[in-house]
């Protein structure tokens, strides 16, 4: 599926069912398949693999709390900066999924509130990836797409496109907007401050609680050059980092994770639990990224 970053997008990915396990076949279960029958096994095993299955790590659990307490307070009516919320980590940590995964889940809770004839037609979450190398102007563009305006001319300025996005988001009730790849607005060059400025400006205007994502943001311009005073203050980071595996409780931790991916996989003739003996092996393979680990089984299946 691909990236959710307009609203029928979103809406198609916030709303498909989930996807159903797929029972684990003997060897001679599979083999008494017809081959249509086998095919069709063969064919949801390897759809299973690929799902996006979000296990409850302590980063996740951090940001859901995170997240509860920043949503509640930016429901109070203020004219002052309502507080925001950063996640920071290194590629292949799992970022994306985990804003994702939280911004979904408060999208559902969000329209379950709704009277049934107002769900429709009620948008909470939107979700949209900042351009690299931005303009205030493509950076608007990509709001803009995000709640499925369109392109108009050319001499369309960031001003009035600002304003659109501000009267859409306002008329579908958002309340979350998740920013990715926040780390590609770089500050310390003039066309990337005035980006980050607009982006600001355009925060500053909407009664939604924002959550950003992006790599190594603590160390990144938009959190260390002179634009950075205007944001840490309002700005929560959560720091996803690699598991580790030198105490017997990081081992002990990441040997849960090894086996909690293991049970993932739907193979015939794999012997249950026979990973969790590879568990230092696997974390020299990945580094301690869940990402990567999810990826090096889900392949070798």
């Amino acid at each position: 599926m691909a990236v959710p970053n307009t609203l029928r997008a979103w809406r198609a990915w916030a709303d498909r069912v989930d996807p159903a396990r797929p029972a684990r076949l003997t060897v001679a279960e599979r083999h008494a398949l017809n081959g249509t029958a086998r095919a069709a096994y063969d064919a949801e095993r390897l759809a299973w693999l690929s799902t996006d299955v979000v296990f409850n790590t302590d980063d996740v659990k951090a940001l859901t709390r995170m997240v509860r307490v920043a949503t509640v307070r930016n429901r109070v009516d203020s004219v002052t900066a309502r507080r925001a919320i950063a996640l920071s980590g290194a590629s292949t940590l799992g970022k994306s999924t985990a804003v994702l995964h939280i911004g979904r889940r408060y999208d559902r809770r969000s329209r379950a509130r709704q009277p049934p004839a107002l769900r429709e037609a009620c948008h909470p979450v939107v979700y949209l990836v900042v351009p690299a190398a931005a303009t205030p102007k493509v950076l608007m563009h990509a709001v803009c797409q995000a709640v499925d305006l369109p392109w108009t001319t050319q001499r369309t300025t960031a001003q009035f496109l600002t304003d659109a996005a501000v009267a859409a988001m306002t008329d579908l009730g958002t309340s979350m907007v998740i920013v990715d790849e926040i780390h590609n607005l770089h500050t310390n060059h003039s066309i990337g401050a005035e980006a980050a400025t607009a982006l600001k400006l355009f925060a500053e205007r909407l009664d939604a609680t924002f959550v950003y994502a992006g790599i190594d943001l603590p160390g990144s311009e938009l959190f260390t050059g002179d634009f950075s005073r205007q944001i840490t203050g309002r700005v929560v980071v959560h720091q996803m980092r690699p598991y580790a595996f030198g105490t017997r409780t990081q081992q002990a931790t990441w040997t849960d994770l090894v086996a909690a991916c293991e049970d993932l996989l739907v193979l015939t003739r794999h012997p249950s639990g026979s990973l969790v003996a590879q568990a230092g092996y696997l974390f020299d393979r990945t580094g301690g990224s869940l990402g990567s680990l999810r990826a090096l089984l889900a392949d070798a299946a």
